[in-house]
């Protein structure tokens, strides 16, 4: 089965951004360090968050479809950007 996801993004100021998925709208700047305006993570904490979402909320259904008992986690996501 195929899915299709979509999102829009909208220009707000100089580095903020406002994405809407589904019925979903949040903020994506760059810090104030980066010469954002620090209104909502980076695009890159964004794709961490993703990664993470994506691990845990798939686990506990694939293990339950094994008969293994999940329990809650924790993730703690890293990344370093390469030049």
């Amino acid at each position: 089965m195929s899915t299709t996801f979509k999102a829009t993004i909208e220009h707000v100021t100089h580095t903020t951004s406002k994405a809407t998925v589904r019925t979903h709208t949040f903020l994506v700047d760059r810090g104030v360090a980066k010469g954002g305006l620090d209104l909502g993570p980076a695009g890159g904490e964004y794709m961490l968050v993703s990664l993470g979402g994506c691990f845990t909320s798939h686990a506990p259904v694939r293990s339950s479809t094994r008969f293994v008992r999940s329990r809650p986690s924790r993730s703690p996501m890293k990344a370093r950007r390469l030049n």
